[in-house]
């Protein structure tokens, strides 16, 4: 490059490097959130263009950590389901890009890492919106049972509204699913053709082979009744030794509503090490479900957490019947006592 070129693109840069400024002090100052929307989008593009543009790996980098700041607080910031989601692939693309630039296994794997871990984030907002819809409806369900049809046309209304909303937050989930199947599959070294087909990701150093379902006697089952003992077998295939695995569950009602989420880690039953095939058992003495069917995911993650080995999300299916349980409400069975005191 001549010193003429080399001269043009420094100047560009320090013009640029002004902009970025001011536009972050208009941000920083506004409270109009209109304006701060509109100065936002500027930043963001004015940033993207110049990430694209540049050669200098450490201007690019610094750039890359100013617009990841950008989008994760406003990520924060927003309620807007819209625009929150918009910001959440923007920063997801970020790293995505990024990871096509790395030469390096390790550094592509950690930017894959970061835009699956933004995406992750956003499945459990997601369900937390469809629990808080589902919470609603039934609200507007008692309400409509209680006044009858004095009421009804506007609690139709409500309740149209809240259905809306959780199908949309269902979509949005199965869409940010897709992407973390996407994103995982261009790091993705194993073979392909060897693994069943399952809604999951992840980097596949450690794969999951089959899990099952078992009750107190030892048999294979789908179908268990409330209070019995609930085994889930989870076998799998480490191609290389990995240091201090989480084994880790999570079960969902059938219309997307996580009710718990434990893993190794947090049951303080750490394994050490796994190489080659082996299985790990979830065991449950008493499962406090009440009749219905639920989804039931299975990950295998590094320590903390934020490695996926192999995720299976919402892959397997079993039935809750409750027989001689006469509770008829809500997700969970709470065994309990009543006592009367007249005052």
């Amino acid at each position: 490059m001549s010193k003429i070129s080399s001269k043009i693109n420094l100047n560009q840069a320090r013009l640029i490097d002004k902009l970025i400024k001011t536009l972050s002090d208009e941000i920083e100052r506004t409270s109009d959130a209109d304006r701060r929307i509109k100065f936002v989008y500027e930043l963001g593009t004015l940033l993207s263009d110049e990430i694209e543009r540049t050669s200098d790996t450490g201007r690019r980098s610094i750039l890359n950590n100013k617009l990841t700041v950008l989008l994760s607080d406003e990520i924060e910031r927003t309620s807007d389901t819209g625009r929150r989601i918009r910001l959440v692939n923007s920063l997801k693309n970020l790293y995505q890009q990024e990871s096509r630039r790395k030469e390096n296994d390790v550094e592509r794997k950690k930017m894959i890492e970061m835009a699956g871990h933004i995406l992750r984030q956003e499945i459990v907002w997601q369900e937390d919106v469809i629990l808080e819809n589902n919470l609603e409806k039934e609200k507007i369900l008692r309400k409509l049972q209680d006044k009858g049809e004095k009421s009804k046309i506007s609690m139709d209304e409500a309740l149209g509204k809240v259905d809306k909303e959780i199908v949309g937050a269902e979509k949005i989930k199965t869409d940010l699913i897709n992407n973390l199947i996407s994103i995982y599959g261009e790091c993705d070294d194993s073979s392909k053709e060897k693994r069943p087909e399952k809604k999951g990701w992840g980097f596949h150093e450690v794969e999951i082979t089959d899990v099952r379902f078992f009750n107190s006697v030892n048999e294979e089952t789908n179908i268990f009744r409330t209070g019995e003992k609930f085994v889930a077998k989870i076998r799998y295939l480490a191609h290389k030794k990995i240091k201090m695995p989480l084994f880790g569950i999570a079960i969902h009602t059938e219309n997307g509503v996580r009710i718990t989420g434990p893993n190794t880690t947090f049951s303080r039953q750490t394994i050490d090490e796994i190489e080659g095939e082996g299985e790990v058992h979830f065991i449950t003495e008493t499962l406090p479900l009440l009749a219905g069917t639920y989804l039931f995911s299975v990950g295998v993650y590094d320590l903390l957490a934020t490695y996926p080995y192999d995720q299976h999300y919402e892959c397997y299916k079993f039935r809750v019947i409750n027989k001689d349980i006469k509770d008829r409400y809500g997700i969970i069975h709470m065994p309990c006592k009543w006592k009367h005191a007249k005052l």
